[in-house]
């Protein structure tokens, strides 16, 4: 089981990674988009198994 400062940290960067992403979106840079989401979902899933 992961700590509470670990899980905050992670929820900070998936905040992080949100404004980013939603950043990108509204720049309408789809390449940028693109990449943020792959990144953000490669972490997620990498939390998730782990």
């Amino acid at each position: 089981m992961q700590g509470r400062h670990f899980r905050q940290a992670q929820g900070r960067r998936g905040t992080k990674e949100h404004r980013e992403l939603v950043e990108a979106i509204a720049a309408r840079d789809a390449e940028a988009a693109s990449t943020l989401m792959r990144t953000h979902l490669e972490r997620t899933a990498s939390r998730v198994k782990d």
